[in-house]
Protein backbone atom coordinates (compact mmCIF):
# COMPACT_ATOMS: atom_id res chain seq x y z
CA UNK A 1 0.00 0.00 0.00
CA UNK A 2 1.47 3.37 -1.06
CA UNK A 3 0.84 6.53 0.52
CA UNK A 4 0.30 10.28 -0.84
CA UNK A 5 0.93 13.56 1.68
CA UNK A 6 -0.82 16.19 0.13
CA UNK A 7 -2.64 19.56 1.23
CA UNK A 8 -6.49 19.30 -0.51
CA UNK A 9 -8.82 21.87 -1.30
CA UNK A 10 -12.67 21.74 -1.31
CA UNK A 11 -12.95 19.69 -4.55
CA UNK A 12 -10.77 19.65 -7.15
CA UNK A 13 -10.06 17.07 -10.05
CA UNK A 14 -6.50 16.25 -11.16
CA UNK A 15 -6.37 15.16 -15.52
CA UNK A 16 -3.65 12.79 -16.54
CA UNK A 17 -1.50 11.04 -19.19
CA UNK A 18 -1.35 9.03 -21.74
CA UNK A 19 -1.85 6.16 -24.21
CA UNK A 20 -3.63 3.19 -34.19
CA UNK A 21 -3.86 0.78 -36.11
CA UNK A 22 -6.23 -2.66 -40.07
CA UNK A 23 -3.79 -4.70 -41.75
CA UNK A 24 -2.92 -4.35 -45.52
CA UNK A 25 -0.29 -6.22 -47.66
CA UNK A 26 2.17 -4.01 -49.66
CA UNK A 27 4.42 -5.45 -51.81
CA UNK A 28 6.06 -2.11 -53.07
CA UNK A 29 9.29 -3.56 -51.43
CA UNK A 30 9.16 -6.62 -52.80
CA UNK A 31 9.05 -5.14 -56.16
CA UNK A 32 11.61 -2.75 -55.67
CA UNK A 33 13.82 -5.63 -54.93
CA UNK A 34 12.90 -7.66 -57.57
CA UNK A 35 11.45 -10.24 -54.39
CA UNK A 36 8.76 -12.51 -55.35
CA UNK A 37 5.25 -11.50 -54.40
CA UNK A 38 4.95 -14.40 -52.37
CA UNK A 39 6.95 -11.99 -50.09
CA UNK A 40 4.88 -9.74 -49.57
CA UNK A 41 5.06 -7.68 -46.10
CA UNK A 42 2.48 -6.95 -44.14
CA UNK A 43 1.41 -3.75 -42.51
CA UNK A 44 -1.24 -2.69 -40.45
CA UNK A 45 -2.94 0.89 -39.82
CA UNK A 46 -6.00 2.35 -37.99
CA UNK A 47 -8.72 1.55 -40.64
CA UNK A 48 -8.63 -2.63 -39.05
CA UNK A 49 -10.17 -1.57 -36.03
CA UNK A 50 -13.63 -2.91 -34.77
CA UNK A 51 -14.98 -1.43 -31.30
CA UNK A 52 -17.44 -2.76 -29.27
CA UNK A 53 -18.28 -2.35 -25.46
CA UNK A 54 -16.52 0.46 -24.86
CA UNK A 55 -17.59 2.03 -21.09
CA UNK A 56 -15.86 4.77 -19.31
CA UNK A 57 -16.29 4.17 -15.24
CA UNK A 58 -15.23 6.39 -12.36
CA UNK A 59 -13.43 4.80 -9.36
CA UNK A 60 -12.46 5.64 -6.15
CA UNK A 61 -8.56 4.80 -5.19
CA UNK A 62 -8.28 5.94 -1.73
CA UNK A 63 -9.36 8.06 1.48
CA UNK A 64 -7.80 10.01 3.96
CA UNK A 65 -8.81 9.08 7.62
CA UNK A 66 -11.32 11.32 9.34
CA UNK A 67 -10.10 15.03 9.25
CA UNK A 68 -10.43 17.63 12.12
CA UNK A 69 -10.35 21.06 11.06
CA UNK A 70 -10.24 23.74 13.45
CA UNK A 71 -11.20 26.36 10.62
CA UNK A 72 -7.26 27.93 11.04
CA UNK A 73 -4.56 27.41 8.53
CA UNK A 74 -3.96 24.64 6.78
CA UNK A 75 -5.50 20.77 6.76
CA UNK A 76 -3.05 18.23 5.67
CA UNK A 77 -4.51 15.31 4.12
CA UNK A 78 -2.91 11.84 3.85
CA UNK A 79 -4.55 10.33 0.88
CA UNK A 80 -3.91 6.09 0.98
CA UNK A 81 -4.02 4.11 -1.76
CA UNK A 82 -6.19 0.68 -2.06
CA UNK A 83 -5.35 -2.62 -3.20
CA UNK A 84 -6.52 -2.01 -6.53
CA UNK A 85 -3.80 -0.18 -8.70
CA UNK A 86 -4.77 0.55 -12.46
CA UNK A 87 -1.89 -0.22 -15.39
CA UNK A 88 -3.06 -0.33 -18.54
CA UNK A 89 -3.45 -3.51 -20.07
CA UNK A 90 -4.41 -5.62 -23.88
CA UNK A 91 -4.68 -8.66 -24.64
CA UNK A 92 -5.04 -9.60 -28.35
CA UNK A 93 -1.75 -7.92 -29.00
CA UNK A 94 0.82 -9.28 -31.78
CA UNK A 95 4.51 -8.41 -33.55
CA UNK A 96 2.53 -6.08 -35.69
CA UNK A 97 0.37 -4.68 -33.43
CA UNK A 98 1.47 -3.29 -30.26
CA UNK A 99 -0.10 -2.33 -26.78
CA UNK A 100 0.48 1.58 -27.32
CA UNK A 101 -1.14 1.63 -30.48
CA UNK A 102 -4.09 0.04 -29.38
CA UNK A 103 -5.02 2.11 -26.69
CA UNK A 104 -3.91 5.25 -29.15
CA UNK A 105 -6.53 4.38 -31.54
CA UNK A 106 -9.06 3.69 -28.84
CA UNK A 107 -8.57 7.39 -27.60
CA UNK A 108 -8.82 8.46 -30.92
CA UNK A 109 -11.90 6.24 -31.55
CA UNK A 110 -13.59 7.52 -28.28
CA UNK A 111 -12.03 11.37 -29.22
CA UNK A 112 -10.49 11.73 -25.86
CA UNK A 113 -9.53 15.35 -24.83
CA UNK A 114 -6.14 14.03 -23.57
CA UNK A 115 -4.27 10.66 -24.98
CA UNK A 116 -5.29 7.64 -22.81
CA UNK A 117 -2.56 6.07 -20.58
CA UNK A 118 -0.18 4.37 -22.35
CA UNK A 119 1.43 0.57 -21.39
CA UNK A 120 3.25 0.59 -17.64
CA UNK A 121 1.30 4.42 -16.54
CA UNK A 122 0.32 3.43 -13.08
CA UNK A 123 -2.78 5.48 -11.63
CA UNK A 124 -1.72 7.41 -9.19
CA UNK A 125 -2.49 11.16 -7.70
CA UNK A 126 0.03 13.83 -6.21
CA UNK A 127 -1.80 16.71 -5.59
CA UNK A 128 -0.38 19.49 -3.65
CA UNK A 129 -3.16 22.06 -3.77
CA UNK A 130 -3.32 24.37 -0.22
CA UNK A 131 -6.34 24.29 2.11
CA UNK A 132 -6.19 27.65 3.92
CA UNK A 133 -8.33 29.44 6.24
CA UNK A 134 -9.27 32.28 4.04
CA UNK A 135 -11.08 29.58 1.80
CA UNK A 136 -14.40 30.27 4.48
CA UNK A 137 -14.92 26.62 5.27
CA UNK A 138 -16.08 26.12 8.46
CA UNK A 139 -14.79 23.55 11.61
CA UNK A 140 -15.56 20.34 11.36
CA UNK A 141 -15.01 16.71 10.36
CA UNK A 142 -14.04 16.07 6.57
CA UNK A 143 -12.96 13.68 4.53
CA UNK A 144 -10.43 13.38 1.58
CA UNK A 145 -10.35 10.97 -1.57
CA UNK A 146 -8.53 9.91 -4.81
CA UNK A 147 -10.15 8.30 -8.11
CA UNK A 148 -9.83 7.48 -11.76
CA UNK A 149 -12.06 7.17 -14.91
CA UNK A 150 -11.41 3.73 -16.16
CA UNK A 151 -11.86 2.85 -19.70
CA UNK A 152 -12.52 -0.33 -21.16
CA UNK A 153 -13.02 -2.07 -24.68
CA UNK A 154 -13.33 -4.88 -26.82
CA UNK A 155 -11.55 -5.16 -30.58
CA UNK A 156 -11.02 -6.97 -33.39
CA UNK A 157 -8.43 -6.56 -35.66
CA UNK A 158 -7.05 -8.27 -38.64
CA UNK A 159 -3.47 -7.77 -36.91
CA UNK A 160 -4.83 -9.25 -33.60
CA UNK A 161 -4.34 -12.49 -32.10
CA UNK A 162 -8.21 -13.13 -31.48
CA UNK A 163 -10.76 -10.72 -30.19
CA UNK A 164 -9.43 -7.95 -28.00
CA UNK A 165 -9.39 -6.37 -24.92
CA UNK A 166 -8.24 -2.96 -23.25
CA UNK A 167 -8.46 -1.90 -19.77
CA UNK A 168 -6.92 1.64 -19.36
CA UNK A 169 -7.60 5.10 -17.64
CA UNK A 170 -8.01 8.74 -18.78
CA UNK A 171 -7.94 11.08 -15.52
CA UNK A 172 -7.30 10.97 -11.91
CA UNK A 173 -9.48 13.27 -9.65
CA UNK A 174 -8.58 14.47 -5.77
CA UNK A 175 -10.87 16.04 -3.49
CA UNK A 176 -11.60 17.21 -0.09
CA UNK A 177 -15.44 17.68 1.54
CA UNK A 178 -17.30 18.15 4.97
CA UNK A 179 -18.72 15.26 6.18
CA UNK A 180 -21.41 17.34 7.09
CA UNK A 181 -22.81 18.05 3.52
CA UNK A 182 -24.89 15.74 1.62
CA UNK A 183 -23.15 15.00 -1.77
CA UNK A 184 -25.07 16.51 -4.97
CA UNK A 185 -25.16 16.51 -8.61
CA UNK A 186 -25.92 18.28 -11.29
CA UNK A 187 -29.30 17.16 -12.98
CA UNK A 188 -28.60 16.08 -16.40
CA UNK A 189 -25.15 16.00 -15.93
CA UNK A 190 -23.77 11.75 -15.97
CA UNK A 191 -20.46 12.40 -15.25
CA UNK A 192 -20.75 14.58 -11.79
CA UNK A 193 -23.57 12.02 -11.23
CA UNK A 194 -21.33 9.58 -11.35
CA UNK A 195 -18.57 11.40 -9.36
CA UNK A 196 -21.00 11.89 -6.58
CA UNK A 197 -21.61 8.23 -6.34
CA UNK A 198 -17.62 7.81 -5.52
CA UNK A 199 -17.71 10.71 -3.07
CA UNK A 200 -20.32 9.17 -1.39
CA UNK A 201 -18.67 5.83 -1.39
CA UNK A 202 -15.61 7.67 0.27
CA UNK A 203 -18.14 9.73 2.82
CA UNK A 204 -19.48 6.40 3.59
CA UNK A 205 -15.79 4.59 4.31
CA UNK A 206 -14.60 7.80 6.50
CA UNK A 207 -17.72 10.47 7.91
CA UNK A 208 -19.26 9.13 11.53
CA UNK A 209 -22.41 7.22 10.71
CA UNK A 210 -25.54 9.61 10.87
CA UNK A 211 -23.18 12.79 9.06
CA UNK A 212 -24.51 14.75 5.78
CA UNK A 213 -22.11 13.40 3.28
CA UNK A 214 -23.50 10.02 4.47
CA UNK A 215 -26.34 9.92 3.01
CA UNK A 216 -27.58 9.23 -0.40
CA UNK A 217 -26.30 11.22 -2.88
CA UNK A 218 -29.40 13.65 -4.64
CA UNK A 219 -29.71 16.25 -7.46
CA UNK A 220 -28.66 20.04 -6.72
CA UNK A 221 -31.74 21.69 -6.46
Amino acid sequence: MKTYRAALTIGGAVAVLVGAVGCTSGDGDAKAEGASPSTKTLTCDASGFAWSGTRREIRLTGTSDLLHYSGKGELVAVVKDGDQHYAPNVSGTSARLSAAQVIKALGTHLKTAQPLAGPGEMAVTDTQNAFHDDTGQRRGAYYAWNSVTVVTADFTHPCAVGNGHVVTWETTGTGLLSCANRVTWTAGDEKDQATARVIHEAAVKVCPEGSGATRAPREAV
